[in-house]
């Protein structure tokens, strides 16, 4: 028997996370309630002896923890499919925001500095599955396809500004 606190869940995600679907379907036996949903549920973390695990171990939910840029699937696509949800893609690299390489068939990691001629990125699953690093790649580097962005809302000035 379900509970008030047990939503059926019936959807999962490409990288095989699962995901609540927005009419979460509750037992109608009892009283019906909304699901509180945060960024996190999307790639938990897992804690391990001396490190974190994300999600499923490859790049897509550690960028999207640390990024809070909701995209799923295949990395290869996440241009196409960023700029069709609403996130802003660029040529020009923006501190906490996606990058988009050619690696691997497509890859994805966080830029986390961005200096004269590279950045600085953290990212999982370039050094294996699972595996959390950082590595510095040159701006001119034909491995960069490009990178994604969050607008935020300024509630000071009522526009939408780029992160």
């Amino acid at each position: 028997m379900l509970s008030l606190f047990q939503p059926t869940l019936d959807l999962t995600a490409a990288d095989n996370k699962i995901i609540v679907t927005p009419k979460t379907a509750w037992n109608t036996t009892q009283m019906k309630a909304p699901l509180l949903m945060i960024a996190k549920t999307f790639a938990p973390i897992k804690k391990n002896i001396n490190w974190k695990v994300y999600g499923n171990g490859t790049c897509v939910p550690y960028a999207r923890y640390k990024t809070g840029i909701q995209l799923f699937g295949w990395a290869g696509t996440f241009l196409i499919r960023a700029e069709a949800a609403g996130y802003a893609i660029s040529t020009i690299p923006a501190k906490g925001g996606m990058v988009v390489t050619n690696e691997s068939n497509g890859h994805v990691a966080v830029v986390e500095e961005i200096m004269n001629e590279s950045i600085i990125v953290s990212e999982q699953n370039y050094n294996g599955l699972h595996v959390v690093s950082t590595r510095e790649i040159s701006l001119n580097s034909p491995k960069i396809q490009g990178y994604i962005r969050i607008l935020l809302q300024n509630p000071y000035e009522h526009h939408l500004t780029i992160r």
